[in-house]
């Protein structure tokens, strides 16, 4: 099980365990003292679930959008409950449904100038948390007369708690939420940098622009290196693999500065590059000296098209293993849609050459191109 994969297990834990609290130490109690009959409890319960999802959702992504205003941001996409408000090509603002990368909720920006910060956007939803607290505790105490529905506000606290717990913990989740964004930001000028230079070339990506040059940084972070596999994109959509590897050597090589799952992606990439124009045999002796068994391992298991078609290069090519090449084909599928959108397009290129690479050396085995 990955480590993204635990967190979100123990945050999903610690879910149960607020709604048990609050669940059998404060609402049973609360029926039984105003002699709440059983199906009249389950529709205050039910009712109030409902609008602390609907509330907080809403006030965690109106938080992230004052946030970003304060920061200097422009907004581009607004989704709540996968309600999406989005600005087109041409900048105007339209409505569709849509998944998000988020709790519930996902606000999309880009900055104003080299200078915006994100700072007040990633603490937003946790500000807005905090009144709804206050007013929470301040609507249970000072609505008089007491009764059931001074417990309201209370469920619907305890719906923004989880909402708060997802957001603050500062550790990769299901979902990239603010707590790690803010963790990997740190207090460097250089993360700064390029956390604006990403949501810049998804700005360009979202207008369409596609032959945006994009910034190289020599010093390796987190987000650095997410820059940096930007442009090994460029370099692998126009088949230049050279200047594209010496980028991947310098993230390898500064394995310390990077997440691991970074650090074994930017591995796949070598790899799947070096088999595209080097002798196997060259590759195979490097494969062994240099790939440790987890990382082998990652690549087998890795939902990102990065890892997939690396590890489909060598099942195919060095482990000579039908099966396994199989296997990768059957998880393409699940995999681009894991896949950034404006990548889609180059990640069915680069799969189609990793069989046509392997089609050269079984000929027998006749994989057919995927769409």
């Amino acid at each position: 099980m990955k480590t993204s994969d635990i967190a979100s297990l123990v945050v999903y834990v610690l879910f149960i365990a607020l709604a048990a609290v609050v669940g059998f130490a404060i609402l049973a109690p609360a029926f039984d003292t105003y002699d709440v009959q059983t199906g009249l409890a389950w529709g205050f319960t039910l009712g109030a679930i409902a609008s602390g999802l609907v509330l907080n959702a809403t006030l965690f992504e109106l938080g992230h959008i004052i946030g970003a205003k304060i920061g200097h941001y422009n907004i581009t996409s607004v989704n709540i409950l996968y309600f999406n408000f989005y600005r087109n090509k041409e900048n105007k603002w339209k409505f569709r449904f849509k998944g998000m990368d988020g709790f519930l909720g996902q606000t999309e920006i880009v900055p104003k100038s080299e200078k915006s910060n994100p700072k007040p956007y990633l603490f937003g939803g946790t500000l807005f948390f905090i009144l709804e607290f206050v007013s929470a505790i301040l609507i249970f105490y000072y609505l008089t007369p007491m009764t059931i529905w001074n417990f309201f506000p209370i469920v619907i606290l305890a719906v923004g708690g989880m909402f708060a717990i997802y957001q603050i913990v500062p550790v990769q989740l299901d979902h990239t939420n603010d707590g790690y964004r803010l963790y990997l930001l740190g207090n460097k000028a250089i993360n700064l940098e390029a956390f604006n230079e990403m949501l810049r070339l998804k700005n360009e990506a979202r207008i369409g622009n596609k032959d945006v040059k994009v910034r190289v940084f020599e010093e390796i972070t987190p987000y650095t290196s997410e820059v940096n596999f930007l442009t090994v994109y460029q370099y692998l959509a126009k088949g230049e693999y050279e200047p594209a590897i010496e980028i991947i050597d310098n993230i390898l090589k500064n394995k310390e500065n990077v997440p691991i799952k970074t650090y074994r992606r930017a591995h796949a990439q070598k790899l799947f590059m070096l088999l595209l124009i080097k002798p196997r045999e060259e590759v195979k002796t490097y494969y062994e000296e240099n790939v440790d068994l987890e990382t082998r391992r990652f690549f087998a298991e890795d939902n990102s098209m990065e890892s997939l078609r690396a590890y489909m290069l060598i099942a195919g090519l060095l482990d000579d293993s039908l099966g396994e090449v199989v296997y990768c084909i059957n998880r393409k599928e699940k995999a681009m849609k894991r896949c950034l959108d404006e990548r889609k397009d180059t990640e069915t290129l680069l799969f189609n050459l990793a069989k046509e690479k392997i089609n050269e050396a079984h000929p027998d085995w006749k994989l057919v191109e995927t769409k």
